[in-house]
């Protein structure tokens, strides 16, 4: 959440200092409490992604569906010029990264530090993905419902192989993770 701040933070250095330590003081109140436990599943999210697509200036879009048919859905906000796409779990035993989506969500419909925000917003518009593994994440397992490490198919196209060489036309969420960047103009890429 700290690195999807210093976009806008870095050219008002000056007051950084200052947003840090009142952001930081007022961070537990951002914190997602029905995402608390270690094990998170991705009906847990469900009721989360349908609340934020209720609030005024969030869109939600499915973009995809799991192996065993669980919707991926792609929160997006924001009216900038540059695009930042977010995903978390894709390794379903990782729910680190989407609590933390969920708490940069309730920061941006927080009433608190509106200016900062809407400076943010005006300059970017941010896609979160959480949990392109869903099915992992049922069973609570590193890997998918083929038993492959999802990063490995990341990977492939960076030149790293790790044994899943010609498994990539099976894979939905990599179909989604390398078909979003060109639908949305995308700048910044980042799994958290």
């Amino acid at each position: 959440m700290l690195g999807l701040m210093a976009i806008w933070m870095i050219p008002a250095c000056s007051q950084t200092e200052s947003f840090t330590q009142r952001f930081y003081e007022t961070y537990e109140s951002y914190r997602e409490p029905a995402l608390g436990k270690r094990r998170i599943k991705h009906t847990d999210l469900q009721p989360l992604i349908d609340a934020v697509a209720a609030r005024p200036g969030f869109e939600v879009t499915t973009v995809g569906t799991s192996l065993q048919g669980r919707p991926l859905r792609l929160i997006s906000t924001g009216t900038g010029n540059t695009d930042v796409f977010l995903w978390s779990q894709m390794h379903g035993d990782e729910p680190t990264a989407t609590q933390a989506i969920f708490d940069i969500l309730n920061f941006l419909k927080s009433g608190d530090f509106a200016e900062e925000k809407q400076e943010l917003l005006s300059k970017v518009r941010i896609h979160f993905l959480p949990m392109l593994n869903p099915d992992g994440a049922e069973v609570f397992q590193r890997r998918n419902t083929l038993g492959i490490d999802i990063i490995c198919i990341m990977n492939i196209y960076s030149g790293w192989f790790c044994g899943t060489e010609g498994l990539e036309p099976l894979l939905i969420s990599d179909k989604v993770i390398r078909r979003i960047p060109d639908e949305i103009r995308l700048v910044f890429r980042h799994q958290i």
